[in-house]
């Protein structure tokens, strides 16, 4: 009798069944055989905004700074949960003033952006490219 080779899975079988590969891929995968980092990277959101480029690239300027030195993202988040306290506070509820009916179905107001967006925006500005 001719040995055959193992494949690990149906989806890998030459000319398996489209449908097959489709029902293989949407199966629960067992949690023991995740590594470390997939499990991490499992319990993580990831999120996108719509954000001025000159506010990222301060965000990277400063996440690089010698005195933080860490990721665009772990910065990030910091930044975003100091500021959802003070929101929580009532500290921004000044900035939520000036509002416009937005053109969007999904929500109902445009705001407009700080005075301080500029100083942000030039500390995040490409070597004189404000």
């Amino acid at each position: 009798m001719k040995k055959q080779q193992r494949v690990g899975g149906a989806a890998k079988v030459e000319g398996a069944d489209p449908e097959t590969k489709i029902w293989l891929s949407q199966g629960a995968r067992n949690p023991n055989s995740l590594t470390t980092k997939q499990k991490h990277d499992r319990a993580r959101v990831r999120a996108r905004y719509d954000i001025d480029p000159r506010l990222k690239t301060a965000i990277e300027k400063a996440a690089r700074s010698q005195n933080i030195d860490t990721s665009f993202s772990q910065f990030a988040e910091i930044l975003l949960t100091v500021a959802m306290n003070q929101y929580l506070d009532g500290k921004l509820n000044a900035y939520f003033q000036n509002s416009t009916a937005a053109n969007s179905m999904r929500f109902g107001f445009d705001y407009e952006l700080p005075d301080e967006f500029e100083r942000v925006a030039s500390y995040g500005a490409i070597d004189g490219a404000v």
